[in-house]
């Protein structure tokens, strides 16, 4: 099925989805304590439906992380419903920031890379090397360029209501482990579809290969590609470990899950609804940050029997933030060329 056909069954199911909501709350069948004809009954309170999609897997925490978002939504308001669609159920992360557009899905919480091809200013979040660890990360979106960050969505159509943590990117390779810059040289790179990841990989020596996310086992596996590059929680998940015998933890790049919803079903809401839905996410966001470290470590343990672990030297980042310091500088001001310098400056970089 090609990508075109994947986006109007994704339309489709999530627009069968809404009728089928919509056809439940309109029973014509009588109900015997209604007012006689004429006579003003108290009006039920109308149900909002979230309608989240995701590529995650029902494990993944940041699943679980909407499914408590779900629960103080459905615990706490009377209006407010979510409905979750994960493992790719309605579409992948794309298409359903699409049908976010198009208004048949209310939420979705892609990586920046991907939220990127709707808002330039996300691919700032995915400038190699510029976070050493989580917490400068967490400060910098909790503050005003956070908020700033958000808000630049909202010309897409989206609502950006919080950043969650999906963990700092690693690299894994089959051949050789990754100890130099010159062992970079001809190394065949899985990549994400976005420029970004392909112009680092080459500016660190490497043969970058875009590829969709359900290709990448097969690819490894049958030496399509030497390597590919994710969380660690992801790498194990996806059972890469499998055909892979090496793993360099460069944190090349801290990766998030955006919240966006639907900016349309966002202001149609009452404040009180707004209030209480940001207070769900800001619980979710909580909850991913708290469990992607633990998740790592979990995942790097169970690793550790079957494969090399081994972490960058200092000497070595240096290097490689020097390689990609072009790339970080055009891609940065091609985004968003004020948040870039911004960015910089409380990075102090």
């Amino acid at each position: 099925m090609n990508r075109m056909m994947k986006k109007m069954l994704s339309f489709v199911l999530a627009a069968c989805m809404m009728l089928s909501l919509a056809a439940c709350g309109s029973s014509e069948t009588a109900d015997p304590d209604a007012a006689p004809s004429g006579e003003e009954t108290p009006a039920a309170a109308e149900k909002k439906v979230i309608t989240v999609g995701t590529g995650l897997t029902d494990s993944h925490y940041g699943t679980v992380a909407l499914e408590k978002m779900k629960e103080y939504l459905e615990t706490n308001t009377d209006t407010l419903t979510v409905d979750i669609y994960a493992n790719g159920s309605i579409g992948a992360d794309r298409d359903v920031l699409e049908a976010i557009q198009y208004g048949t899905a209310t939420l979705c919480i892609p990586t920046p890379a991907v939220m990127a091809n709707f808002t330039p200013a996300y691919n700032l979040l995915s400038l190699p090397f510029i976070f050493e660890d989580a917490e400068a990360a967490h400060d910098l979106l909790d503050g005003e360029w956070g908020q700033k960050l958000c808000a630049a969505a909202e010309d897409a159509g989206f609502k950006v209501l919080g950043i969650g943590d999906y963990g700092f990117r690693q690299l894994t390779t089959s051949n050789k482990p990754i100890a130099s810059m010159a062992d970079y040289k001809g190394l065949k790179i899985r990549v994400m579809q976005n420029d970004l990841y392909i112009a680092m990989y080459e500016a660190l020596g490497a043969n970058p290969t875009p590829m969709a996310s359900g290709e990448v086992f097969t690819a490894l596996q049958q030496g399509v590609v030497d390597g590919q590059e994710n969380p660690l929680s992801n790498i194990y998940t996806q059972k890469f470990n499998e055909v892979q015998k090496y793993i360099l933890k460069d944190n090349h790049v801290c990766d998030f899950l955006i919240f966006a919803f639907s900016k349309e079903f966002y202001d149609a809401l009452t404040a009180d609804e707004q209030t209480a839905l940001q207070e769900a996410v800001d619980i979710a966001v909580n909850y991913t940050r708290e469990q992607c470290a633990a998740a790592d470590a979990e995942c790097e343990a169970l690793m550790a029997e079957e494969l090399s672990i081994t972490e960058i030297t200092p000497e070595f980042r240096s290097e490689c933030v020097a390689a990609v310091q072009d790339v970080c500088e055009s891609y940065g001001k091609a985004a968003d060329e004020a948040l870039y310098a911004e960015l910089m400056s409380a990075l102090g970089l």
